[in-house]
């Protein structure tokens, strides 16, 4: 460390970012660093996990490396950390072979200081030649419940890690995460081979947020006419993409300014309602839980669930979007039976039995044509529904199918919002001058070698979001200067259509070792009815829901948070009088609507009385 104390770290911390002193909880994690220990740090969402290793980060002479599971996280970290003016890159699959190469030798240099990478990464032969020469003094691994089987959101490539970290002794290493039970802590701190580690944990409790869980039968409606009355910035979570549509463009016919959200929008699109969002130009995101992290809003006032999360540890994590400025905030859930049914269900169809996986998974790869000993990083066009109807079943039990192996490792599903073209030169540069090109085609032709340098030697991804449009127009013209160039022998081309594709994370097995891959498949299934007994448990309870899901997580002494609807009992009332009197007259009508509804007597005496003071208007109470 340039100088080893925490009084620099405070001194870090205000020239960087503008505090004056670390939360406890991070004072400890980074004191634990400075001490030289590897920590496991279970900070919940809102707690400033970053800080916890971007400080310690700059009190470093070499180069922090951060493992993070999303590109959008990646990048917008970056984008903040260079605005303050720290030198910071990422690394991920969106990227020339040449800006790779670019980022890698400022790292050699010294010219970084926090270079972002994905996992999958770390099993790159060029990155971990190329990262060896660098002096690595720091390892951050964001979002580390990943690397456990027994967590909610397993992601196989988090296992590079172990590797990773064991091929360079004495750097320093925090595990950091938001949503962790004891198993899942355990089991972080023991694949990632950790010795005696500090683990330090702060309360999962949010004391400004105001839990509210429904059991309706108009649960369209009731969501409606709660977002109708809700002050601020507004997030609703739903299960499917056709929910969120449906739900946005209600809400829009409504007047409410509301957009959809979820992972097949394309990037710039998603980057747009992001920005809309923050800034305030909207006021509502309807989404799949492809919202969420890496969204660095604080003032997010209300959290709706339409349906159930599969566990609560996803439902913790969609409520901590609320109230991250410490603000008091609600978060409501509308359910009904058929969202119980479909979660108890969930458990068979994500986890079919053995035989039926061993049966499909020997079917997808001759129907992909793939070979014994071969299919590693095959990447093939995807469909679940001509999938399901080739093999005569359900496309949800078709998708059961491709999930559950997907848990084991063996493929992942991917979705490109654009089409993606592979590019191979065939030419030297020597070789050009013999070719005749239209001008925009010899354009684009020499942009390409300038910009991608292994092109001669390997096919290069390219995305037409990252070649300026001064090279071409549109997708179309793009592909078509690209075919140009094929069919004047410049190139080898061929293109990745938009849609989901089926990658193949490992080569295929033989008949015989196929039943290697399920040694912890029913322990991965036991574990799955565990989170949904959970989820129920938290739908079920008379007791304080937010004790409940403090239990969940391993915390014990727990108090009633005085708040939630099961501690408020008949007190239903959600808005202050302050909150009532910011109001519209249009919010005040709907709000009146509202209690008359449910029978909220509380809140009839409050509007009344706040009437009868002169403090609303006469039209909004008794219309």
């Amino acid at each position: 460390m340039a100088e080893n104390s925490i009084a620099y770290a405070h001194k870090i911390l205000l020239k960087y970012w503008g505090y004056a002193s670390l939360r406890p909880k991070q004072q400890e994690v980074v004191s634990a660093l400075l001490e030289g220990r590897s920590v496991v740090a279970l900070l919940p969402t809102g707690g400033g996990k970053s800080i916890c290793y971007q400080v310690p980060a700059m009190m470093t002479e070499g180069l922090t490396i951060v493992v993070s599971p999303l590109i959008s996280l990646m990048e917008d970290q970056v984008e903040h950390l260079k605005r303050i003016g720290i030198k910071a890159e990422a690394i991920h699959s969106g990227q020339s072979s040449f800006d790779i190469d670019r980022i890698l030798e400022n790292c050699r240099f010294g010219a970084v200081k926090m270079l972002y990478v994905s996992p999958e990464r770390l099993a790159s032969e060029m990155f971990l030649q190329r990262i060896m020469y660098c002096r690595i003094d720091l390892v951050a691994i964001d979002e580390a419940h990943c690397i456990s089987q027994w967590g909610h959101d397993f992601r196989p490539s988090y296992l590079n890690i172990r590797d990773f970290i064991g091929a360079m002794p004495g750097v320093g290493l925090i595990a950091l995460t938001a949503s962790a039970t004891p198993v899942v802590i355990q089991e972080i701190i023991e694949l990632l081979d950790l010795q005696q580690p500090a683990l330090i944990r702060d309360s999962f409790n949010r004391e400004n947020l105001k839990i509210r869980i429904n059991k309706t039968n108009t649960k369209i409606n009731d969501l409606l006419n709660s977002v109708a009355i809700a002050l601020g910035k507004t997030i609703i979570y739903c299960r499917s993409r056709r929910q969120v549509q449906m739900i946005a463009e209600s809400l829009q016919r409504e007047g409410i300014r509301a957009e959809y959200y979820h992972a097949g929008l394309d990037y710039k699109l998603k980057s747009k309602i992001q920005e809309k969002f923050k800034t305030g130009k909207i006021n509502c995101i309807v989404a799949t839980n492809a919202f969420g992290m890496g969204i660095d809003v604080n003032d997010v006032r209300q959290v709706y669930h339409y349906g159930l999360p599969p566990s609560i540890e996803e439902y913790y994590q969609e409520i901590g979007r609320a109230g991250r400025d410490g603000h008091s905030s609600i978060v409501s859930m509308y359910y009904d039976q058929s969202d119980v049914r479909r979660l108890e269900e969930s458990l068979t169809i994500d986890y079919p039995i053995v035989d039926t996986l061993v049966h499909y998974y020997k079917l997808l790869h001759v129907h992909y044509g793939i070979e014994i000993d071969q299919g590693e990083g095959r990447n093939i066009a995807f469909d679940i529904y001509d999938l399901a109807q080739k093999y005569s079943l359900n496309a949800k039990v078709m998708n059961g199918i491709v999930k559950a192996l997907g848990f084991i490792g063996v493929l992942s599903i991917i979705y490109n919002p654009k089409p993606v073209f592979f590019v191979k030169y065939l030419l030297r540069h020597r070789d050009l001058h013999s070719i005749q090109l239209d001008q925009d085609a010899d354009q684009l032709c020499q942009y390409l070698m300038r910009s991608y340098e292994g092109i001669w030697d390997q096919w290069i991804k390219i995305k037409s979001k990252k070649v300026p449009k001064r090279y071409h127009k549109n997708e179309e013209l793009l592909e078509a200067d690209l075919t140009e160039l094929r069919k004047k022998g410049v190139l080898r081309m061929y293109k990745m259509d938009a849609g989901p594709r089926i990658v193949f994370l490992q080569n295929r097995l033989a008949s015989r070792d196929v039943d290697k891959l399920f040694l912890n498949y029913n322990a991965l299934k036991e574990r799955k009815a565990d989170r949904i007994k959970g989820m129920l448990s938290l739908l079920a309870t008379e007791d304080c829901r937010m004790a409940n899901m403090l239990a969940y997580f391993g915390e014990e002494e727990l108090s009633p948070c005085g708040q939630c609807d099961n501690c408020t009992e008949a007190q239903q009332v959600i808005y202050s009088k302050k909150e009532i009197m910011a109001m519209s007259d249009d919010q005040i009508k709907a709000l009146l609507s509202h209690a008359q509804r449910t029978k909220n007597l509380e809140l009839l005496s409050l509007l009344q009385e706040l009437y009868s003071e002169g403090l609303i208007s006469h039209t909004s109470i008794t219309s």
